[in-house]
């Protein structure tokens, strides 16, 4: 799993890969709160799914929608698995029925690679390609700086200490096998 934050956009990317077994099912859920009432309210949300995804406009008689009429918060595809689905709450809940709480669920069908792009626009359209590797290394360069070194250790007699090794490696993105 990779997710990434680009400096130079409103978006979030999501890559999944299965690297061994055959091909899952992914279920991705979206709290929306997106209507000026912070996701608190069972509010229904407004979507439209098309072949690019699914695109979330705010209600037009809430704070945001009169502020911002054009606003969007879009889920793009990438890779493009075939979706089962798109709905409110219900993949959320063991019987199948919405609560009417502001969730978005997608499930896929099964695949051994997805990825999702979330975009954000109040004021500009969202953006609809992938970072390029100059805003990629930008933005991998802003978010360590403000996270931090990672250190992860455990002490010498844990039954964990090459699982939590094996994660410092991955931390400093030098995966090894242990």
């Amino acid at each position: 799993m990779r997710v990434t934050a680009p400096t130079t956009r409103h978006a979030i990317e999501l890559q999944i890969a299965v690297l061994d077994g055959p091909p899952l099912r992914f279920l991705l859920s979206n709290h929306v709160a997106l209507n000026g009432d912070d996701g608190t309210e069972a509010v229904p949300i407004r979507y439209k799914r098309d072949a690019k995804g699914i695109v979330m406009r705010p209600i037009p008689d809430t704070d945001v929608g009169r502020r911002f009429p054009k606003a969007c918060f879009g889920s793009i595809r990438r890779p493009a698995p075939p979706w089962n689905r798109s709905a409110m709450t219900r993949c959320c809940s063991a019987d199948g029925c919405s609560r009417r709480q502001p969730y978005l669920t997608v499930l896929t069908a099964p695949a051994t690679r997805v990825g999702f792009r979330l975009t954000g626009g109040l004021v500009a359209a969202p953006a609809t390609g992938p970072a390029s590797v100059d805003e990629e290394a930008a933005a991998t360069r802003f978010w360590t700086a403000m996270a931090g070194p990672v250190a992860l250790s455990a002490p010498a007699a844990s039954p964990f200490v090459n699982d939590v090794a094996g994660l410092q490696d991955i931390s400093r993105g030098t995966p090894t096998m242990r």
